[in-house]
């Protein structure tokens, strides 16, 4: 995470490769600022007829950052874009 202070406003950036709008949530508690994303890759194997599937593997991925937010931060006008 990068944070960034700007004129009227705090920056909170991040790569998050693979994850969608719904993988990650924002919330503000007790002026703490969290962001969760939790992300799981599912594949799907055809098999033909008389086949077997010897192995397959999925993939999950989850963080958690949680940030104090300074005194004169807003609670009420943070938004979050992906």
């Amino acid at each position: 995470f990068d944070v960034v202070e700007k004129k009227d406003a705090f920056e909170l950036i991040t790569d998050a490769p693979g994850f969608g709008p719904d993988d990650v949530s924002v919330e503000v508690q007790n002026g703490v600022l969290t962001v969760h994303g939790k992300h799981r890759s599912e594949r799907q194997e055809t098999v033909e007829e008389g086949g077997h599937v010897w192995r397959s593997e999925r993939r999950s991925h989850k963080f958690t950052r949680s940030f104090m937010l300074p005194d004169n931060a807003q609670p009420d006008n943070i938004c979050a874009c992906l």
